[in-house]
């Protein structure tokens, strides 16, 4: 062998002991796998039950939440269904692995993954809940929990999950079709207090609302807050994200208020139909009446029991009134008709028996006035004698209730001219008004 070969040998046999010794001083350990490094970080004296800042203080926990959709939006129930990624962060100086030496096949990796079905969930996480959320089962159909851990070099952890929960919303109808929905979802602490784990947001916070768009509600909005709640417990952080939603009132202005209106303009076209055609004038009011009733009770189906005003349901409830003012004057006007008819054919037979001869019989006196009514003494009376039965009395108030009533009549006679200009300028009105007042809705 060479002197120099020899040289060459000795050279690298002492860089080797040199590198054994100062892994040996500095405590590090040489990894070739992913998996040597969880091994490594869970086998040296690891407690998930103690939370990484125990000796220095509160461990700060920032969180994030992506919203990929919002779908199934149940008004009657008071929820909604909400597919997101809900990422959590930390730092877990327990979990750092920066200095272990890495001799692996492939290149260093940037992080470590802890698979879910393994080693997740033998590291510390932060015991959060959502407060809002009904129910979240991982093994159900209906809910679905995908998630994986991420450690960092220096510590840093990250936590991602994938999310398909229902949340409850208090959903307030008050300027239906034309409202604006606020829902929280709030995010808590559920054993930790302010002492062991604060909660923040990481930035961005939230994502993905502003580009989503469920078919029946646009234009999300989110707004954040932090804080912390008091139990009889201790005091324990919480971040909430609440998010509004406005809804496309293109769908309830098309099939609920248009229509309405085209209900109503038929029902005033009834007083341009000669009233002395009933089945027309009647079958045209009372449909209209009918169906606007029924587009009233629809909307209240679909809605939950409430006690506050809701605009569509007054709007509605306009029009059928509008729709019953159309039945109630044509009442009016075909009992006009009916009195003016009858007076009539009373008169017609008045005149008839004037031109009759009378001759005189039992009971008369005279053979020209026969409304001379003779008595069992023999005095004279126009009237015959009334009876003072209680069916004679209401018989008499009718009668004088009627004449008083006949000196309205030609002015009922005239009710479909006079609306026929009254009609749509009131509807014109109470259109107007309504759309002012649109704001003015709130639930109490």
């Amino acid at each position: 062998m060479r002197k120099s070969d020899m040289c060459t040998s000795t050279t690298r046999l002492f860089l080797t002991l040199y590198f054994v010794l100062v892994s040996a001083v500095r405590g590090n350990k040489t990894v070739t796998s992913e998996r040597d490094i969880r091994q490594h970080l869970l086998g040296n004296g690891y407690d998930k039950g103690v939370h990484p800042n125990a000796n220095m203080g509160p461990t700060l926990v920032a969180v994030n939440l992506e919203a990929s959709s919002i779908r199934e939006v149940d008004q009657r129930v008071g929820t909604y269904f909400m597919d997101a990624y809900f990422r959590v962060r930390w730092n877990d100086p327990a979990l750092a692995w920066d200095e272990l030496e890495w001799n692996g096949t492939f290149e260093k990796p940037s992080f470590v993954k802890f698979p879910p079905d393994g080693d997740l969930h033998q590291v510390w996480l932060p015991d959060l809940y959502f407060v809002d959320s009904l129910t979240i089962d991982p093994g159900s159909g209906e809910y679905m929990v995908e998630e994986y851990l991420r450690v960092y070099p220096n510590g840093d952890t990250l936590w991602v999950r994938r999310l398909a929960m229902r949340n409850k919303c208090s959903y307030d109808f008050s300027r239906l079709p034309f409202d604006t929905q606020n829902c929280s979802l709030t995010v808590e602490s559920f054993g930790e207090t302010t002492k062991e784990m604060l909660i923040g947001f990481s930035d961005p916070a939230v994502e993905g609302f502003e580009d989503l768009d469920s078919g029946e509600w646009q234009d999300f909005k989110t707004f954040t807050e932090v804080g912390e709640v008091e139990f009889s417990t201790g005091m324990f952080p919480y971040a909430k994200i609440t998010f509004s939603m406005s809804r496309h009132a293109d769908i309830y202005v098309n099939e609920a208020v248009v229509t309405s209106i085209l209900f109503v303009v038929i029902s005033y076209c009834g007083y341009f139909i000669d009233p002395a055609a009933a089945p027309a004038r009647v079958a045209l009011a009372v449909i209209c009446v009918l169906i606007s009733s029924a587009s009233m009770n629809s909307i209240r189906a679909g809605l939950p029991r409430i006690t506050y005003s809701v605009w569509l349901s007054d709007w509605l409830a306009g029009c059928m009134y509008f729709n019953l003012l159309a039945v109630f004057s044509y009442t009016v006007v075909n009992f006009s008709m009916q009195v003016l008819k009858g007076e009539a054919e009373k008169k017609a037979k008045n005149e008839a028996a004037a031109k009759e001869l009378y001759s005189p019989h039992e009971g008369f006196h005279g053979a020209t006035d026969p409304r001379v009514f003779v008595s069992a003494d023999g005095s004279e009376n126009s009237t015959p004698p009334q009876s003072l039965n209680a069916g004679a009395v209401l018989k008499n108030g009718w009668s004088a209730f009627k004449d008083k009533l006949v000196a309205f009549v030609p002015y009922m006679r005239k009710m479909d001219e006079e609306l026929r200009w009254i009609f749509p300028i009131a509807f014109l009105i109470y259109a107007l008004v309504m759309y002012s007042k649109i704001d003015s809705y709130y639930r109490d």
